[in-house]
């Protein structure tokens, strides 16, 4: 069946969504191993505390963890963002949807960034993010929702012999 388009709600995770944000948490890093910047080894070592702890500190004045939840209760997609320490642009980071849910117009993760960015506008006048050298499909939605490239660009902490490009938009 095809969830592509298909009405979720889009919520900030709560701590007692732990098993849910472990569970999608665990799904991405085996989905797409080079976009997180974590192991999944070292994801499931985590125990229930140390997932409601992850969820705690995911969600406050700084930073925002935002779910996009379907009809069924099923986790559809994920996104973070933050304000670095003695930063003025907040960060995009840990973007996944679930494959079911990918595509289609006005799709999961555009719902998803278009309260990510919400949030953003009120911490600051732009959003940065870094992604795989590799991440194409990652970049062509960036690309399509006004990042562009900046040129910068670092390694990638789990290879450094790999390269993360960061990209911004005005918010």
């Amino acid at each position: 069946m095809d969830f592509a388009g298909a009405p979720v709600e889009i919520r900030e995770a709560r701590e007692a969504d732990w098993a849910e944000v472990r569970s999608i948490r665990i799904e991405m890093l085996q989905d797409a191993p080079t976009a997180f910047n974590e192991r999944v080894e070292d994801a499931l070592a985590l125990n229930e505390e140390g997932w409601r702890a992850r969820v705690r500190r995911s969600n406050g004045e700084n930073n925002i963890t935002v779910a996009a939840i379907a009809d069924d209760g099923t986790w559809a997609g994920t996104m973070s963002a933050y304000v670095p320490a003695g930063g003025t642009a907040p960060v995009l980071a840990a973007v996944y949807v679930r494959p079911p849910f990918r595509g289609g117009a006005k799709g999961v993760a555009d719902q998803i960034l278009d309260a990510v960015q919400a949030w953003a506008a009120s911490r600051g006048e732009t959003l940065t993010l870094f992604v795989h050298e590799e991440n194409w499909r990652a970049r062509r939605f960036y690309r399509r929702r006004g990042f562009e490239e900046t040129g910068r660009s670092e390694p990638y902490n789990l290879n450094p012999t790999q390269r993360e490009l960061e990209m911004t938009c005005r918010l």
